[in-house]
């Protein structure tokens, strides 16, 4: 990834992908009806 410049909305939007990613795991994991990835 080529950033030139880092601001408090590309840190945010990274950081808050990487959190939502986890969630959407977490929470497809968590549900016995679904198969995980």
């Amino acid at each position: 990834m080529d950033v030139i410049r880092w601001t408090w909305i590309t840190h945010a939007s990274i950081w808050g992908s990487v959190i939502a990613t986890f969630i959407c795991v977490t929470i497809i994991d968590a549900i016995p009806s679904l198969r995980g990835y």
